[in-house]
């Protein structure tokens, strides 16, 4: 071949590889499940009572429908840090389930997102993720209502 074909040809070949490697890495990654999360309480008066256990409700809203009594306790994490204080109970039938995390753990979660606080309503959006028996990956967020005030 000449010269100038070959110069073509290699970096040719060098792309649909990459493209290829590429397309098989992200295709082999798991999809990750979006759960819906409640907090209760879903407000929060600043200089109050910590809520201790502070729950969280969860439950997937994908199709095919999977049960929370599919979630492995042992990986549900708060913030990427927190774990629950004990074990979740299921509701419902299965459909939720409620995960008390520690009241002083989901106060920290919401101070290190509103760091510098004037008195008002912060809406703190906290992520909880995990992953099921099956190990496939879950994640999602819930709202809390912070009212800051001043005594």
């Amino acid at each position: 071949m000449k010269h100038n074909k070959l110069t073509l040809l290699f970096p040719t070949i060098l792309i649909a590889l990459l493209i290829g490697a590429f397309a098989v890495q992200v295709s082999s990654a798991p999809a990750v499940l979006k759960l819906t999360v409640w907090w209760r309480p879903k407000t929060y008066l600043m200089w109050n009572p910590t809520p201790d256990p502070w729950r969280a409700v969860v439950g997937f809203r994908v199709w095919p429908h999977r049960n929370a009594t599919d979630i492995d306790p042992s990986t549900i994490l708060l913030e990427g840090k927190y774990r629950p204080e004990s074990a979740p109970s299921p509701i419902f039938g299965g459909l939720l389930l409620v995960v008390p995390f520690d009241g002083m753990d989901v106060l920290e979660a919401l101070m290190t997102k509103v760091p510098h606080m004037t008195p008002g309503q912060y809406l703190v959006e906290l992520e909880i993720t995990g992953r099921l028996y099956d190990r496939t990956p879950f994640r999602g967020s819930g709202v809390i209502s912070l009212f800051a005030w001043y005594p």
